[in-house]
């Protein structure tokens, strides 16, 4: 009889996939492969790497829009920093807060809307 194989923890493997990625990124470019890059440019890969984490593993009342919206804010801070895109960081900060915000209120709305129907 066969034991059954331990499950990846998908969490921890986005997380070290987006490690991974900022630690060849910068080796890249300490290399002069790449433009130069510093861990300041690259944090917002531990964001997507997170969000990613989240969205891989579902967990009972706990909806997949966190993993969306932190996903989504740590592409956009990753892409402001590598100037693919260049918006003024305080217009940056506050669009990721406002949809932060958005998803969290949205979560909360949906949250009271399922209990109330499960109770009826």
């Amino acid at each position: 009889m066969d034991a059954p194989s331990p499950a990846v923890d998908r969490q921890s493997l986005a997380l070290g996939l987006a490690l991974l990625l900022a630690g060849l990124l910068l080796l890249l470019s300490r290399l002069h492969v790449l433009p130069p890059l510093g861990m300041g440019e690259l944090w917002p890969l531990l964001l997507v790497g997170f969000g990613i984490g989240r969205l891989l593993t579902p967990r009972a009342g706990r909806p997949r829009w966190s993993g969306i919206v932190i996903t989504f804010i740590g592409v956009w801070l990753l892409l402001d920093a590598l100037e693919v895109w260049h918006l003024p960081l305080d217009i940056a900060w506050s669009g990721a807060l406002t949809i932060g915000g958005l998803a969290i209120v949205v979560d909360a709305i949906a949250g009271a809307l399922a209990a109330r129907r499960r109770a009826s």
